[in-house]
């Protein structure tokens, strides 16, 4: 993982195309990326560099997720275990999605 993580980190940082380009071929790809990527090079330098900025903030979004669930999986069934013991004692309401 921390290979994978260098070569991102050298395709967010880098301005050099040829040390983004290294880096997304040394990335396995599956073939539909493969061909979003080839596809994204059709595009101008400044679609390109938003595409690629929402895919990044994609990622580090995700690995923000997996941390935080990783952290804090008995919080997470308490609170389940919770709703579940107030829906079985009756203290929940159906949801109404015109009061909402």
């Amino acid at each position: 993982m921390d290979e994978l993580q260098t070569l991102l980190n050298l395709a967010e940082n880098s301005d050099n195309k040829e040390d983004i380009v290294y880096a997304l071929s040394e990335i396995a790809m599956t073939e539909l990326l493969e061909r979003a990527i080839a596809r994204l090079q059709t595009l101008t330098e400044s679609e390109q560099n938003a595409i690629a900025s929402i895919i990044l903030e994609e990622i580090e979004d995700e690995r923000r997720w997996d941390d935080s669930f990783s952290r804090s999986p008995d919080v997470l069934a308490k609170l389940a275990a919770s709703a579940m013991a107030e829906y079985h004692d009756g203290e929940t309401q159906e949801l109404d999605p015109d009061k909402l």
